[in-house]
């Protein structure tokens, strides 16, 4: 399928060549932006012109309005020039690339893009040797294939938006100083999101893992050493003899998974072998950053004796497999389109206005006409002076409301992604621009990543949408009316000294419990922290500032009254005096965050200005004020205690066919269908028991259940309600997941599973 997609043609009209390359080898997610590598070049004659790049809806869809992305190029004779572009594609639509020159259609083609499913494990592949990459193409998902796909840093997109089709990336004798900052900031909210990267050193360990951000590197590696690889075996559960030559060096954050035996040999000169005392090499780490984690291997696959040890593809899943079956960051567009629509004093006019200006209407037509006529002994008049009062009050209404906007509005809403432990996160920028009497608009935004129409405003209003891809980025709208708003979104990294830091945070049988610190540089007002089932407000914070102890709720169903920061409908009325932007803007990143939420906290709150300045130009008055910032911290180990049924519930891997009905309640229909369990980081020695509860009774006429041991790989069935595990580590991958399956011979309903954990007396 990808040798299709590299097509190349040579329109003779024009003398031009184009050739498509997609990012990822062609191989998307379900409904993520897509990348193309678009090289332009000329066989004859310079050349201008430019491709554009669109989004093909099915049959009978043709009619609804898509972005279009343009991307101007100028050739000289025979010369070639590789262009960059990526297209929003919510819908898994197909992809045209059209090339224009001297203003007429040059060239013309379809790409039938592979679209893989939200449980599919893509994983990329950043290396420089090619047998690196055929070291690691072999990686596999217990009884599936991975999609394994090679980048490039020339390929290798510098948005985490466009990076957010990758489940994994693995990172293995590569020149990391390739990487440009943009793209190592990228990787940074990317891992932050969900995003799991998997680092390998040995040797040649300076030249790959040097360039990354302390935020990136679990160990702090300052030399190499020649260590027995025994455990890594042990890990895997196939032997694995002899020694190997490892990077080595202190743990810097996370967790130790594998330790070295001994230290056979070092490198004095570059860091060498640790001093007596100190404890033996780490050879495999795993650390989290915000949603996600990056996880070291201290050897180099390429190399004696890892290289052909076929326990090599079992580690990697063990380590990795997991990556995959994360939800989507939902984009739920009404809901900002619905904030954007809410600007202060723009709704209808206060009750005792029009109550006034109607009462002064028919006094002044009424009594007060009549007195002055009958005073006048003119009272025929009347028929003159009415429809005259009634055009002066018309024209008075009118005149006050004509000027109201008549110079446009531009409407600035921002959401602000923090890194936990990282002085970087993303900015997205939410734009409403409402110009009456003009049909279109053009302006440049300078710095600006990604930019798209918001979904809901292009098929409800109707407005045609172009973006000219470059430096800077060109906005163009046509079909703008006086009748709506219409608005879109940019997103743009942001560099900030600190964040919304959680402090003392500590995990109970049914709560959280601690304190925020705001190391930001500015006020942030109405903090809160939230789970997926219930909320608590922290007040505000100024910089630098340490809230009072917090408790949020982490129990389904722990809180009637609300259910994370949306109230249901018998809560009652929202308060009339909260401001409605910021009651959507917080309720879309809490639901946007419903699949981090499980093994996370969310922290948000509100700054005066946006973190960055956002480059969007003014069309007459500028409304603002909706500014927030966000981030989700891991939990900490669970130290103590009993962790009761309820409190973990599990979800499904394919959200697309396994449906939620009610509340944990899930319809799936024939088939097999796989649901995963994040525990919080345990340890060990304080847990005495774990056990799954499936919370119903097996139906054995219409379903089979089966837990993974993911050290053998062998599914073994569950045939009660509750099942103890024996060597319960066997059952969990490093980083605490646990892996179900539910073979259904026919449609059915059930409830989520759970576990429970039982802690040491």
């Amino acid at each position: 399928m990808f040798l299709l997609l590299l097509l190349t043609a040579t329109p003779a009209m024009a003398g031009v060549r184009l050739t498509v390359e997609p990012a990822f080898e062609g191989h998307f997610k379900d409904g993520e932006w897509v990348t193309l590598w678009v090289e332009v070049r000329s066989d004859g004659e310079a050349a201008s012109g430019e491709v554009v790049v669109q989004t093909e809806p099915p049959v009978g869809m043709e009619h609804l309005p898509r972005a279009q992305y343009a991307v101007p190029f100028n050739l000289p004779a025979g010369g070639t020039q590789r262009l960059a572009v990526s297209v929003p594609d919510e819908y898994s639509w197909p992809v045209s690339v059209r090339l224009y020159t001297g203003g007429e259609l040059a060239h013309a083609q379809t790409l039938d893009l592979t679209w893989e499913q939200r449980h599919t494990l893509l994983a990329g592949v950043l290396t420089d040797d090619d047998a690196a990459a055929d070291a690691l193409a072999g990686l596999r998902r217990g009884d599936d294939s991975a999609r394994v796909v090679r980048v490039t840093a020339e390929s290798l997109p510098d948005s985490p938006r466009l990076l957010a089709s990758l489940d994994l990336l693995m990172l293995a004798r590569h020149d990391s100083t390739r990487l440009t900052a943009r793209q190592l900031q990228a990787l940074e909210v990317w891992v932050a999101r969900g995003g799991t990267l998997l680092l390998f050193g040995g040797p040649d360990w300076e030249r790959t893992l040097g360039p990354l951000p302390g935020s990136l590197k679990p160990v702090n590696v300052s030399g190499v050493a020649e260590v027995a690889l025994a455990p890594l075996g042990d890990l895997a559960g196939v032997p694995l003899d002899g020694t190997g030559v490892v990077s080595i060096g202190p743990l810097s954050r996370g967790t130790v998974l594998v330790r070295a035996e001994s230290a056979t040999g070092a490198d004095p000169g570059r860091g060498g072998q640790p001093a007596a005392g100190q404890e033996a090499p780490v050879l495999a780490a795993a650390a989290q950053l915000g949603s996600g984690r990056v996880i070291y291997l201290a050897y180099d696959p390429v190399l004696a004796p890892v290289a052909g040890w076929a326990g090599h593809p079992v580690l990697l899943d063990r380590l990795a497999s997991l990556a995959a079956g994360s939800l989507p960051a939902g984009d739920t567009d009404w809901r900002v389109q619905q904030a954007i629509q809410q600007i202060p004093d723009w709704g209808l006019p206060p009750v005792w206005l029009v109550g006034l200006v109607l009462g002064g209407y028919l006094v002044a037509v009424g009594p007060v006409n009549y007195l002055v006529l009958r005073r006048l002994d003119r009272r025929e008049w009347g028929w003159v002076t009415v429809p005259l009062l009634s055009l002066l009050f018309l024209g008075a209404v009118y005149g006050m409301g004509a000027g109201r906007f008549r110079d446009g509005i531009t409407h600035v809403m921002t959401t602000t992604e923090l890194v936990p432990g990282a002085e970087t996160g993303v900015m997205t920028g939410y734009v409403g621009l409402y110009a009456p009497g003009r049909t279109q608009v053009s302006f440049p935004l300078p710095g600006a990543g990604p930019v798209r129409p918001l979904t809901t405003g292009a098929f409800v209003g109707g407005v045609e949408t172009r973006i000219v891809v470059g430096d800077p980025p060109i906005l163009e709208l046509s079909g703008l009316t006086n009748y709506n708003m219409t608005a879109f979104a940019l997103e743009q990294p942001v560099t900030v000294p600190g964040g919304l830091e959680v402090v003392d945070l500590q995990v109970t049988e049914s709560h959280l419990t601690g304190r925020v610190r705001n190391g930001l540089p500015v006020p942030v007002t109405g903090v809160e922290v939230a789970t997926a089932e219930d909320l608590a407000s922290i007040g505000d914070l100024g910089p630098g500032e340490m809230s009072e102890p917090f408790t949020v709720g982490r129990a389904a169903g722990g809180s009637p009254d609300k259910r994370g920061p949306i109230p249901p409908i018998w809560a009652g009325p929202p308060d009339p005096d909260a401001d409605p932007r910021r009651q959507e803007l917080r309720a879309y990143a809490w639901e946007a965050g419903m699949g981090r939420l499980g093994s996370g906290l969310l922290v948000m709150g509100w700054t005066a200005e946006p973190l960055a300045e956002l480059p969007v130009p003014d069309l007459g008055r500028r409304v603002a004020g909706a500014n927030l910032v966000f981030a989700f911290h891991p939990l900490p180990a669970w130290t103590g205690g009993d962790l009761a049924p309820g409190v973990i519930l599990g979800r499904p891997v394919d959200a697309d066919r396994v449906q939620l009905i009610g509340q944990n309640a899930y319809y799936a229909p024939p088939g097999s269908h796989r649901f995963v369990l994040t525990l919080p980081p345990l340890e060990p020695e304080q847990v005495a028991e774990v056990a799954v509860d499936l919370q119903a009774p097996v139906r054995e006429a219409v379903m089979s259940i089966f837990i993974r041991n993911q050290r053998t790989g062998e599914w073994l069935p569950l045939r009660e309600q509750r099942t103890v595990l024996p060597d319960w580590q066997d059952y969990v991958l490093p980083g605490g997941t646990m892996e179900l399956r539910y073979d259904l011979s026919a449609d059915a309903e059930f409830v989520a599973p759970t576990v429970a954990v039982k802690g040491v007396r």
